[in-house]
């Protein structure tokens, strides 16, 4: 039984591990991460990030295609204002700023240099 129990913690201290880089790599409170990084530049200029993230962007913006933009990764700006479903928030210049500049069609991906750029603004705002 014991040796059972050392491979699940094995197991289990692997999987723990994981979890932290991917959290390192892709969380937007984390101002270290690559996401983090990228919504920090690619207004500016195209942004690289690793041969992963940008398999998983690439597949973020396959999903919001297939789901007309119900699936939106670019939905940050309007969770961190608490846009939706809140009465007597009016929408300030700011807001609306952020908000046009949200919607999968204003990411552009360069899957030959593996970069993310954000465009002045998405359509699907």
């Amino acid at each position: 039984m014991a040796p059972i129990r050392l491979r699940s913690a094995r197991r289990a201290s692997r999987l723990w591990m994981k979890s932290e880089r991917l959290e390192e790599q892709l969380s937007l409170y984390c101002p270290t991460s690559e996401i983090a990084q990228v919504n920090r530049r690619a207004f500016e200029r195209p942004a690289p990030v690793s041969p992963n993230a940008f398999r998983l962007l690439e597949c973020a913006a396959e999903l919001s295609r297939a789901t007309g933009g119900a699936f939106d990764p670019t939905i940050a700006p309007r969770a961190v204002l608490g846009f939706h479903g809140r009465e007597g928030v009016g929408p300030t210049m700011t807001r609306l700023t952020l908000l046009d500049k949200s919607g999968s069609n204003g990411v552009e991906l360069n899957s030959a240099k593996f970069t993310v750029r954000f465009s002045a603004s998405g359509d699907d705002a």
